[in-house]
């Protein structure tokens, strides 16, 4: 039998990338308080472009962030392995999609963390601190 009164979880974070903010997500959409800390004063264009492969862009669709990134979300149907000086010493035709059901795709990390700052749905249930500010969703 459940309990008379429910405890809420809350869940403290260190580091708003993309591994912090994706479990503040899944945890927030689960019923559970979050508070992310992060040291930068301000999230924006770091880093580079990463893949999302089709157990992460399941996610992205569930969750919603995908809607959010839109057309910054690349799906590829072909991947090149290079050598650093360019010459092609690999090639795999990438049918994800109709395999799995669900794309691979590449974007910048940037897209990823601003999307994740931007969902209305788990605003209220974030406490992000930066650097010397606090913001609360």
């Amino acid at each position: 039998m459940a309990p008379a009164h429910r405890r809420t979880l809350h869940v403290g974070l260190i580091g708003a990338g993309i591994g912090g903010l994706t479990a503040a997500i899944g945890l927030a959409r689960y019923g559970a308080r979050v508070t992310v800390l992060e040291a930068a004063t301000e999230l924006g264009e770091i880093g580079a472009g990463i893949q999302m492969t089709p157990n992460v862009a399941k996610l992205l669709i569930d969750w919603g962030v995908a809607d959010v990134i839109g057309d910054n979300l690349v799906e590829f149907d072909e991947l090149n392995l290079r050598t650093k000086d360019g010459k092609k010493v690999g090639y795999a035709k990438m049918n994800t999609r109709q395999l799995l059901g669900v794309p691979w795709w590449l974007v910048h990390r940037m897209y990823v963390v601003c999307s994740a700052l931007w969902l209305k749905e788990e605003r209220e249930s974030f406490l992000h601190e930066t650097g010397t500010s606090t913001t609360v969703w």
